[in-house]
Formats: C-alpha cells, sequence, structure tokens
C-alpha cells in the first residue's frame, strides 16, 4: 500500500515537473515498456485536473501544472472539458425529494 502510495505521488510530480531529471527519465522509460502504467498515468492526469479544479493544489502544484501540465493540447481539452463539467453540475440544482414514496 505504502509503495502504491509513493509511486502515485511519483507519477504526480512527474506530470508536475518537480522529480529529479533521472526519476523523469525513469518514468518516461516506464511509460514506453508497460502499457498499464500508462493508463495509470492517464488516470493521474484526470485526477490532478481534478485537484487543479477543487483548488485542491499548493501554490507550487498550481503554478506547475499551468506552466507544465498544461504545456500539452490533449491536457489543456481534458481541463476545458473539466471545467465544463464543473459548471454544468454546479448550475444543476438536485431534484427536491419528499419522504413519502
Amino acid at each position: 500500500m505504502a509503495r502504491q502510495h509513493q509511486e502515485q505521488n511519483s507519477v504526480k510530480r512527474y506530470l508536475l515537473k518537480q522529480l529529479p531529471v533521472a526519476e523523469q527519465q525513469e518514468i518516461e522509460l516506464r511509460l514506453l515498456s508497460d502499457d498499464s502504467f500508462s493508463a495509470e498515468l492517464d488516470i493521474a492526469e484526470d485526477e490532478l485536473i481534478d485537484e487543479y479544479l477543487k483548488g485542491e493544489l499548493s501554490r507550487e502544484e498550481r503554478a506547475n501544472f499551468e506552466q507544465y501540465f498544461l504545456a500539452h493540447e490533449s491536457r489543456q481539452r481534458k481541463l476545458q472539458a473539466g471545467e465544463a463539467l464543473k459548471r454544468h453540475f454546479s448550475n444543476t440544482a438536485p431534484a427536491p425529494t419528499n419522504g413519502s414514496k
């Protein structure tokens, strides 16, 4: 469990360009050779976007997100989709419920 958390943290730091060069390269090599790790990276991107939209990133993480993470057009599109969903759900009030069936 601790190893999985450490790996998730490393992937997040990779996406935010917060790893030393050697660790960056290690992750890049793994991405080329491990399809399941590539899928994990896609999930980590989505989670990072969610954290950004919820305001859960530190000031440094937010700056790195905006400078490095959003440098990729595909990630910009993911962010735009996330923002649209957030707006949709914030504008949609839940239907009132009554106690009877």
